[in-house]
């Protein structure tokens, strides 16, 4: 079974995410470096398998695996995903 074919609403808010979600904080190179390639190919076979929740924040990485996350879900998917909001986090690039 994919994970889009077990969906929950959030609360009262109308959005339906799957009830697997993807963490990225592995993405941003919490544990070992993951190059670009790899960190998209990772949130596309998540998408592939019906993930459509993703756990992200600005710390992950210096917003790396943010861009990994845009990288892999630009386009068609732009309005089908979720990903939790982190309020009063940011970061500078450094780059």
């Amino acid at each position: 079974m994919s994970a889009d074919q077990t969906s929950v609403t959030v609360g009262k808010t109308g959005i339906s995410v799957s009830r697997v979600a993807l963490g990225t904080a592995p993405l941003g190179s919490l544990y070992t470096s993951i190059p670009e390639a790899q960190g998209v190919a990772t949130i596309q076979a998540a998408w592939e398998a019906g993930v459509r929740f993703f756990d992200t924040a600005p710390y992950y990485g210096a917003g790396q695996a943010e861009r990994y996350l845009g990288a892999a879900l630009r386009g068609s998917h732009a309005t089908m995903w979720s990903s939790p909001p982190r309020l009063g986090a940011s970061c500078s690039p450094t780059a």
